[in-house]
């Protein structure tokens, strides 16, 4: 199937999960300095969210992104990028 890519948090393993099982390959995006787990079977792929080029090398290859950021932390996640 489609690579997708997702992101952690409190919804992401749920996310990660569903899609796992549906048969999706899935490359979770953590910050560069997180000591998260993700769920086995997911590729993992340590971004500096502040980098314009370390987003792009993270969605290279990506046919899908799945962002469960939550409303109140757009703010955070805004920059440069």
């Amino acid at each position: 199937m489609a690579n997708k890519l997702q992101a952690t948090g409190n919804l992401g393993p749920s996310v990660v999960k569903a899609l796992l099982d549906a048969g999706f390959t899935v490359t979770a995006l953590t910050r560069a300095d997180s000591t998260s787990t993700v769920l086995a079977g997911a590729k993992v792929h340590k971004t500096d969210y502040s980098s314009h080029s370390s987003i792009l090398e993270a969605f290279k290859g990506q046919d899908a992104v799945v962002s469960t950021i939550a409303t109140a932390a757009l703010g955070q996640q805004q920059g440069d990028c």
